[in-house]
């Protein structure tokens, strides 16, 4: 099995709600470590580097966003005074779907890995 479909999969799994943020993360840098950027076309990296930066690896269970215009607006203070960024878990998912729909465009292979 290719590190580019172990990554179709563990997305898959993760969207599914089988494995947390933490075990997507760590699974992660597993995959990173064995070499996954090699396995992915520019635009898959591309991505995936949005999704592993500014999402996966930004959630945190603890600084979930606040609801309303106010809390909006407490959300972009302390992400501009303390660096908190309150990303929902709604969010991940979603651009964890997005990333393995992209995935699965095979230029040579449409729909295979």
């Amino acid at each position: 099995m290719s590190t580019r479909q172990d990554l179709f999969l563990l997305l898959r799994d993760f969207s599914d709600g089988k494995i947390s943020v933490g075990q997507l993360k760590s699974r992660l840098e597993s995959l990173l470590n064995q070499g996954l950027r090699e396995a992915l076309t520019a635009a898959q990296r591309k991505k995936f580097q949005d999704f592993y930066t500014w999402y996966a690896d930004m959630y945190d269970e603890r600084l979930r966003p606040h609801s309303g215009w106010i809390g909006r607006i407490k959300d972009i203070w302390a992400q501009t005074m303390r660096g908190e960024y309150r990303v929902p878990l709604t969010d991940v998912q979603k651009k964890a779907k997005e990333l393995s729909e992209l995935l699965q465009e095979n230029p040579e292979n449409p729909g295979r890995f």
